[in-house]
């Protein structure tokens, strides 16, 4: 069975000049930080999306703090691959973190 895995990366908007300047710095760092051997789509994308799993690769406690509804955890440092055998591999499955660097090495 042939599985779509996507992730997020949120993307800063910036309205000022300071902001936009750090988030040149920011983008500078991702760059360095990720491969971007996976599709990357924004959250505007994925909120329009249907027939997906979403899945939460950040850590238990910050899940437990907010998540997007009905995301399903698997947790990155003790990724247990039983957390997923709910998943519908038919859907497209979006992977999620915080800034990309976790959802992206769940590939």
């Amino acid at each position: 069975m042939k599985i779509k895995v996507f992730f997020i990366l949120l993307v800063l908007s910036s309205t000022s000049f300071a902001q936009m300047v750090q988030s040149k710095a920011y983008g500078e760092m991702l760059d360095g930080l990720l491969s971007h051997k996976a599709k990357e789509i924004s959250v505007a994308e994925a909120s329009k999306l249907t027939a997906v799993t979403f899945v939460d690769a950040r850590e238990k406690n910050e899940f437990a703090v907010s998540h997007i509804k009905n995301a399903v955890w698997c947790g990155y440092d003790d990724f247990d691959i039983n957390r997923l055998k709910n998943v519908d591999g038919s859907k497209k499955i979006v992977v999620y973190c915080s800034v990309g660097y976790r959802s992206e090495k769940f590939r």
